[in-house]
């Protein structure tokens, strides 16, 4: 008793009142004391100190377990992001977390900000990634860049020859409208700020669509990111332009709801994104004019 008593740093009075708490709710004695052979195990004690030993295994196993919890990845991974991210840029941070991670499944949850939304809220996904239009019920949503809008004009339009365009030159073209209510609204709050609202033409939730309808000479439209990586996937009968007016940018975003006390995995997943845009440089996956490039990697935590 001594021995624990120092090696616990607990007093004996309060070991031996604990033996006693012990026997109370047992019903039995646990330890016999007699002055010559000192403290000796009872049988009950013994079946209470085996079934002691068995639940100290299993807080060890439980401690164990949420370590691993936190250090490993589950075995799959949810992600929410807007429909086109994957095409994007998604499949390349994936490629890397998955060569860090090459037993984690990945699952992509594609939607607009209101579905993403509400996933995360109800812990459908594990993280969302997508343009900053909501998320104000997430315990952390982490910026990283900021995506200046861009013309995307097909190659017979006649301000495909120029360098930069303006609103109020593309509200005199027919329109192609990224329709997801929040990104329509942003981008006709532009129009109404600048120009005017332009003749809208066709609506789609597709931003492939949309791409496909301006190459086709259908009108012109508004977007903020190009791939990067396969440049090829981005070679189409369009050009893409910097809109010259100082629009709002549109900022890339990480959200979750572990906020402060994020796994290991996930801070992974965060640094992979992060570098992959910083490695790619603004010219890679934005269009604004030169003196505005500074601004896309400038961004601050929220």
């Amino acid at each position: 008793m001594a021995g624990q008593s120092e090696h616990l740093n607990i007093s004996k009075s309060s070991i031996f009142a604990a033996i006693d708490i012990a026997e109370d709710e047992l019903g039995a004695k646990i330890f016999n004391r007699t002055p010559t052979k000192g403290v000796e195990t009872t049988n009950a004690g013994k079946r209470f100190l085996a079934i002691g030993h068995r639940l100290k295994e299993a807080e060890n196993d439980f401690t164990q377990a949420v370590n691993e919890l936190a250090d490993r990845p589950p075995a799959t991974l949810r992600i929410g992001c807007g429909p086109a991210f994957g095409g994007l840029f998604l499949i390349n941070v994936i490629k890397i977390f998955m060569t860090q991670h090459p037993h984690v499944h990945i699952v992509l949850y594609e939607g607009w900000t209101d579905e993403l939304e509400k996933w995360l809220i109800e812990g459908a996904v594990d993280v969302v990634i997508a343009y900053d239009l909501g998320f104000d019920q997430a315990e952390e949503v982490l910026p990283i860049c900021r995506l200046p809008p861009h013309a995307v004009i097909g190659n017979d339009n006649p301000l495909a020859e120029q360098a930069y365009v303006t609103l109020e030159e593309l509200s005199e073209q027919p329109y192609i409208l990224l329709e997801p209510q929040r990104v329509a609204n942003f981008h006709m709050a532009m129009f109404d700020i600048f120009a005017k609202r332009p003749r809208i033409v066709l609506r789609s939730r597709s931003s492939e669509t949309v791409r496909s309808a301006v190459a086709s000479g259908l009108g012109c439209s508004i977007l903020h990111m190009k791939p990067f990586g396969d440049r090829k996937t981005d070679r189409q009968p369009f050009k893409r332009i910097p809109i010259i007016d100082d629009l709002p940018f549109a900022t890339l975003v990480i959200a979750d709801m572990y906020g402060a006390k994020k796994p290991k995995y996930l801070l992974s997943l965060i640094d992979t994104v992060r570098q992959i845009f910083l490695d790619a440089g603004p010219a890679e996956f934005s269009v604004t004019a030169p003196e505005r490039m500074g601004e896309v990697l400038n961004v601050a935590p929220k």
